[in-house]
């Protein structure tokens, strides 16, 4: 019997300490690298910086996010979501249904930014149709969740949280 309880701490122990992991999202350093490549890609395909080669920065992203997964940052798959709800070059087909899944399951694991992404997708009918009721559903999960979606002050209305701003797209001007 106490063999059993000895155990069964054990266990709990293991899971809590494997939840614990999980629970640093977005702050791995493949995570991070897998970002940057996405925005630089964003921002040299929609020619708003012509440093980089997107070609490289859609292949570098992917390898990234994917290795962020592996270590247990699942914030990444709401940037693997990002790759596959816009495509990314040659390297990433636009693939709407994998987006989904992917921003569900950063969402699932308390990243708020997959829940919004969501939003967003159904707010602007992008890929998916428009329903204003999906869009609140998921402002409403976003909001909860572990790490919601954080407002940035130079862009974000004041008395908007993150979640709306993202979701709506109310931010304006600024950085």
């Amino acid at each position: 019997m106490v063999f059993k309880s000895v155990w069964r701490v054990a266990v709990v122990v293991a899971l809590s300490s494997m939840g614990l992991q999980a629970l640093k999202l977005g702050e791995s350093k493949a995570y991070k690298k897998g970002d940057a490549m996405y925005w630089a890609y964003y921002g040299a395909s929609g020619g708003y910086d012509t440093s980089t080669n997107p070609e490289t920065d859609c292949k570098q992203a992917l390898k990234y996010f994917k290795q962020a997964v592996q270590e247990k940052d699942f914030a990444a798959y709401e940037g693997l979501g990002r790759l596959y709800e816009s495509g990314c070059g040659k390297v990433v087909k636009k693939d709407i249904p994998k987006a989904i899944e992917h921003y569900k399951k950063a969402g699932a694991v308390g990243w708020g930014a997959g829940y919004a992404s969501l939003g967003r997708m159904y707010y602007e009918g992008s890929g998916v149709p428009k329903s204003q009721k999906k869009a609140q559903y998921y402002l409403g999960l976003c909001r909860k969740s572990a790490h919601p979606v954080k407002a940035n002050p130079n862009v974000t209305p004041e008395g908007v949280d993150g979640c709306k701003a993202a979701i709506f797209d109310l931010n304006v001007g600024g950085d």
